[in-house]
């Protein structure tokens, strides 16, 4: 253990006036807590669960296109770039969601991190919060972390079965679904924002300036 951390843990049981480590019931119940994933209070609301999630998203400037089915996905796109006269240059990674998609001939489509100079990433999202209208998105080397905070703007594919309530019910399917977590849990609430000036809300102060979804299912 390094010196400065034994002096940040020495201060702390200073602070709790300890002069040990803390008892043995103690840790075992600590232990014990932290093992049982026991879900704490949360908010109560009556909304359904697919509209709260689309009205908390749009809050916060999101904007979304809600398709029937995956075939209806790449028009969606396609849609999104025109009206916002965007070339169709795009980066984005792997997944059952992308590598569905039919690409038109005059797109140029790269699988790739993303780099400050790209426009556009499309990406998929393993859950949305209905709670807080987050997405929550997932590292990998077929989906690189930085799709989600360089472009200007980014493209969630969402399945609509795979919008949960709470923020817990998040931990929960990792838990259940992946063998181990990823390197990084990205939960993003719409796009890039900054209060620093003012204390106003100032939105696309860097990337994502636009964050769309596109949720998909009936």
């Amino acid at each position: 253990m390094s010196d400065s951390r034994v002096e940040v843990l020495q201060r702390i049981r200073g602070a709790l006036k300890r002069t040990g480590p803390a008892a043995w019931s103690v840790q075992q119940s600590l232990h014990d807590r932290i093992a049982s994933h026991r879900i704490s209070v949360r908010p109560v609301y009556g909304e359904e669960v697919i509209a709260r999630f689309l009205n908390k998203h749009v809050a916060v400037h999101g904007t979304y296109d809600w398709v029937d089915a995956s075939n209806d996905v790449m028009d969606a796109v396609v849609a999104y770039l025109d009206r916002h006269s965007i070339a169709p240059k795009v980066v984005t990674g792997s997944g059952s969601m992308i590598d569905s998609l039919s690409w038109p001939n005059e797109y140029t489509v790269e699988r790739r991190p993303a780099v400050k100079l790209d426009k556009v990433a499309i990406s998929e999202a393993f859950v949305g919060i209905a709670e807080t209208g987050t997405l929550v998105l997932l590292s990998a080397p077929s989906a690189p972390a930085s799709h989600n905070y360089l472009p200007d703007d980014q493209i969630v594919l969402l399945d609509i079965k795979r919008v949960v309530r709470y923020q817990e019910d998040v931990w929960t399917l990792l838990r259940d679904e992946l063998a181990r977590l990823p390197r990084t849990v990205s939960l993003i609430t719409g796009p890039s924002k900054t209060g620093d000036v003012e204390q106003t809300i100032e939105y696309g102060a860097h990337g994502p300036r636009r964050l769309h979804i596109i949720l998909i299912g009936s």
